[in-house]
């Protein structure tokens, strides 16, 4: 497990001055992660690696530590993920139009944030997006966001 951890933490801590990876280095790179990833799951376990996944991502351990029920934050921890895979499905979806794209992005947003809201209560769910549920806004912007920006512009 302590080679496992610590071969993701230098994966994570690269020195930003070092010039881009070539394709063979990511390569290499990918390779590394995903010896470390079933090093780290052939250590810990599924459910004890979910735990560790959870304490690695920032937002989901201060929901923890905040008081949120850890049922509720693997909830948000398995959606968030669900959410992902459903966006980028349809963004790799040749057969839909760009509108279609964005119609269905935003549909997944909104019944995202729609579960979120359920789950968390909608003050802590707007507290969850704007601290650190970035992933929600990369779906889709909010419509109001999105009016806003325009204006701004404008």
């Amino acid at each position: 497990y302590k080679q496992a951890s610590q071969g993701l933490d230098d994966l994570r801590n690269r020195d930003p001055d070092t010039p881009a990876p070539t394709k063979d280095e990511m390569k290499a790179m990918q390779d590394k992660r995903q010896e470390v990833e079933k090093s780290l799951a052939d250590a810990l376990g599924t459910d004890r690696l979910k735990d560790y996944r959870m304490m690695e991502d920032w937002p989901l351990k201060n929901m923890l530590d905040s008081g949120v029920p850890k049922s509720s934050v693997v909830k948000v921890s398995d959606m968030k993920d669900e959410a992902q895979k459903a966006a980028s499905k349809v963004r790799n979806d040749k057969s839909l139009s760009q509108e279609q794209k964005t119609a269905a992005l935003q549909a997944i947003r909104t019944e995202t944030q729609n579960t979120l809201n359920d789950l968390l209560g909608e003050r802590r769910a707007k507290a969850y997006v704007g601290n650190g549920g970035w992933w929600l806004n990369n779906i889709a912007p909010v419509r109001d966001e999105v009016r806003n920006v325009i204006q701004i512009n404008q």
